[in-house]
């Protein structure tokens, strides 16, 4: 297996952003939990679900983590839980 560094765009509001981000990144990439298959597997189903993904995303933006447990948040949950 050989390791590749791969870029990906994030829209930061300001360095301190965007130290955390990339400190989160180099985390994630350390523990070599994502590969390239799990990339290329998920993608599909990223695909699928891209319009209820980016609205939980929007929902933890505005509203927080505990926006989740709303029912639109639940509904989105099991709607992806389902695949």
């Amino acid at each position: 297996m050989a390791l590749r560094k791969l870029y990906i765009v994030v829209d930061c509001e300001n360095d301190e952003q965007k130290e955390a981000v990339q400190t989160a990144f180099n985390e994630l990439s350390n523990t070599r939990a994502l590969t390239s298959r799990t990339v290329i597997s998920m993608y599909p189903f990223f695909k699928k679900h891209r319009d209820d993904l980016f609205e939980l995303f929007n929902m933890v933006k505005t509203g927080g983590v505990k926006s989740l447990l709303s029912v639109r948040g639940g509904t989105l949950i099991n709607n992806l839980r389902k695949g």
